[in-house]
């Protein structure tokens, strides 16, 4: 594989990676695990369509300033590298899958999530199998701040299409 081609898919998982962020902009204080869980689902819904949108405001809001992922990004460095990416995405598209979502406690929860991503609309898992899409599963580590989970922590690796069904 090319260094170009490597540069470009490692960018491809950190633009997937940011749009994952949108997700985890939730209120949560004073809830218990079920309905922390709900909101999760809840809010990846309403922020994946913020994130095709290429809306950098909630993803801001979403990441602790004390924010680290396996590929040594730290929140600034992340939001200055979405930025650029928004600029040059024309189209995004994403499918996302909440594999699980653990709550640990009161102000700590990790979410097992698959995105996949792609120039054109991902309707459902059967038009996923019939594209060309980046595929993804993040284990994400949520804190609670201030009426608010953020994400603290992230780890990924590229996902296969069987893991979507």
């Amino acid at each position: 594989m090319s260094i170009q081609k490597m540069k470009h898919r490692r960018q491809r998982t950190i633009l997937s990676f940011a749009y994952l962020l949108f997700a985890f902009l939730l209120s949560g204080c004073g809830q218990d695990a079920s309905s922390a869980e709900e909101k999760i689902k809840e809010d990846l819904a309403k922020l994946e369509q913020a994130a095709e949108e290429r809306d950098l405001g909630p993803l801001k809001k979403a990441i602790l300033d004390e924010y680290s992922d396996n590929e040594g990004f730290d929140k600034k460095s992340i939001i200055q590298f979405i930025q650029l990416r928004f600029i040059r995405q024309q189209s995004i598209h994403l499918l996302t899958r909440i594999k699980s979502v653990e709550v640990l406690a009161a102000d700590n929860a990790i979410a097992d999530v698959l995105v996949a991503m792609a120039g054109r609309p991902l309707d459902d898992v059967g038009t996923l199998m019939g594209m060309s899409a980046d595929l993804f599963r993040f284990e994400v580590e949520l804190k609670e701040q201030n009426d608010n989970w953020k994400v603290a922590k992230a780890n990924w690796r590229r996902a296969t299409p069987d893991e979507f069904l």
